[in-house]
């Protein structure tokens, strides 16, 4: 029976691992369908499914960011998705340092085994610098004060418009 996630049908895995050139699994972790390697235990990740799969600390918006962002290569492999080469990228914050394979061009995310808990380590690592980050927006939005309309500023505007609408006197 093929797996179904996100409501639709899923056919079994055509994908072939990057490492060891076996034909993957495909497999239902949280909400998402992922493609396994039952040897290397390698997995493939399409684009969003490392959220669906792993939590937010996998998220890639907790940990593709400038201050973890590290040395990007080539990887020397093709991905097993749409068969364009793959970068290696590093990942590190603070003590935690990952190394996965991404695509170039479907954004799709090869990962070792034991890759995706190093990723969540990151990730939940980054979390208390977002937090930071998201804490002193707030305040700054607090600072702001709201635009007051209460004075008639509709008016005013639409006031402007009048201008170019009146007529010069004749001479």
């Amino acid at each position: 029976m093929s797996p179904e996630a996100f409501g639709r049908q899923h056919t079994e895995s055509e994908l072939v691992c990057p490492r060891c050139r076996t034909t993957m699994k495909q497999k239902i972790v949280g909400e998402a369908v992922i493609d396994l390697c039952p040897k290397c235990e390698g997995t493939f990740f399409d684009v969003g499914e490392l959220f669906a799969a792993l939590g937010t600390s996998a998220d890639p918006s907790y940990w593709d960011r400038s201050e973890s962002a590290g040395v990007v290569k080539d990887s020397g492999f093709n991905c097993p998705r749409c068969r364009a080469g793959m970068l290696q990228q590093e990942i590190k914050f603070a003590e935690t340092r990952v190394e996965i394979d991404r695509c170039s061009k479907c954004d799709g995310v090869f990962l070792d085994k034991g890759e995706d808990e190093q990723l969540k380590a990151v990730g939940a690592a980054a979390s208390v610098s977002i937090l930071a980050e998201r804490q002193r927006a707030q305040a700054e939005l607090d600072k702001m004060e709201d635009p007051d309309f209460s004075q008639g500023f509709l008016s005013k505007f639409l006031g402007l418009f009048a201008i170019f609408g009146k007529k010069k006197p004749a001479a």
